[in-house]
């Protein structure tokens, strides 16, 4: 079954995930859902990005919309900027996770990751225990060490870290949760897979 899902993006950059199948094969890239969504917003939509080590980005200020083109996947974190505040609505299916025993692969690399949450199981989170669980992986030992988020309202980063000093954590910043909509870039110190 089809739900829609509703996005209140700001003037500027939108940290955004899509944790579902989105709904109809011309919207599942970049270009294609940037050229639906200006078609339908009057063309509202600057641009949508990525970042996977570096930033790919699809725009409308380019004469060719997909040189850069890319799929837009579950997991994976994207950026939408926004010429203004609007209201923009996306029909998909859901990703099903019945069992406590069933887990939204996402994949990091060393470095920064833009990733999303998917997964109708998934727990809740809060930046913290989305590091717990990450450092606490046993199949590849993954280090990583602050969960930032985009403020929209405020165009501007926050962030949650926590180092090993000294043999004792300290953490910095505020927990915050997390929300299966929104985007995170986590560092990852080691590891990746």
């Amino acid at each position: 079954t089809l739900k829609t899902y509703t996005y209140s993006l700001e003037e500027g950059f939108n940290f955004v995930s899509f944790p579902f199948i989105i709904a109809g094969e011309d919207l599942m890239t970049g270009a294609g859902l940037l050229k639906n969504l200006n078609y339908n917003h009057n063309n509202l939509i600057y641009s949508i990005s990525k970042y996977t080590g570096s930033w790919k980005i699809v725009g409308q200020n380019t004469g060719v919309y997909d040189t850069h083109d890319f799929q837009l996947i579950p997991g994976q974190g994207y950026v939408i900027k926004s010429k203004a505040d609007l209201e923009i609505s996306i029909s998909g299916k859901p990703i099903q996770y019945e069992g406590p025993g069933d887990n939204a692969p996402i994949s990091l690399i060393k470095g920064w990751n833009l990733i999303g949450l998917y997964g109708s199981g998934v727990k809740s989170y809060t930046a913290k225990s989305l590091l717990e669980d990450i450092n606490a992986f046993t199949e590849i030992e993954f280090e990583a060490n602050n969960v930032s988020r985009w403020e929209s309202d405020v165009q501007r980063y926050d962030g949650f870290q926590v180092d090993e000093v000294n043999g004792s954590k300290m953490e910095y910043g505020f927990d915050f949760p997390i929300n299966l909509l929104q985007s995170y870039f986590v560092r990852v110190e080691e590891g990746s897979g």
